[in-house]
C-alpha cells in the first residue's frame, strides 16, 4: 500500500503540515522518510516548518531543518519585529523556536532595535540571559 505523502486538503495543507503543527515527531519522521516535501505551502503561505515554529515544537523544527527545510523570505519579512515582540514579553520558548528555524537573532525590529535591546529596555533578565548564552557559544 502506498499513497501520496504530499496530498493536500481544501486549505492546501499536507499531512506534514498537520503533523508539524501538532508536534507529532514520529509522524513527521515517517512522512519525511516516505517522500513528503518540506517545501509545500498551504493557502496561507505557511510551510510545515513555519507551523512547527508557531506552535513551538522544537524537536520537529530540528528534524525539518535536518531534512532541508528553511524559511522563505516572505516568512522572514517582519522577523525582526516578531523577535522584538517575543523579547518584550519574555517568550524564551518562542525565541528558541525561531533560532532553531535558522533565523538571525540580531534582526532589528521596525524601530531599529534588536531583540536584545528590547529585552534590556524592559528589564527582562531571562531573555537577556538567553541572548548572552547564545553569544558565548
Amino acid at each position: 500500500m502506498g499513497g501520496n505523502m504530499s496530498s493536500e486538503d481544501y486549505d492546501g495543507r499536507t499531512p506534514l503540515h498537520v503533523a508539524s503543527c501538532e508536534g507529532h515527531y514520529n509522524v513527521v519522521q515517517y512522512l519525511l522518510n516516505n517522500g513528503a516535501t518540506v517545501y509545500a505551502k498551504d493557502r496561507y503561505g505557511d510551510t510545515p516548518l513555519m507551523n512547527a515554529v508557531k506552535f513551538r515544537h522544537l524537536e520537529v523544527i530540528k528534524l525539518l531543518r535536518q531534512t532541508g527545510a528553511h524559511l522563505s523570505w516572505e516568512e522572514l519579512e517582519h522577523i525582526g519585529t516578531e523577535l522584538c515582540s517575543l523579547a518584550a514579553i519574555g517568550d524564551v520558548d518562542g525565541l528558541t523556536a525561531w533560532e532553531l528555524a535558522g533565523v538571525d537573532m540580531d534582526q532589528a525590529g521596525y524601530d531599529g532595535q534588536t531583540p536584545y535591546q528590547v529585552a534590556e529596555a524592559v528589564g527582562n533578565e531571562e531573555v537577556m540571559e538567553f541572548f548572552n548564552q547564545k553569544r558565548a557559544q
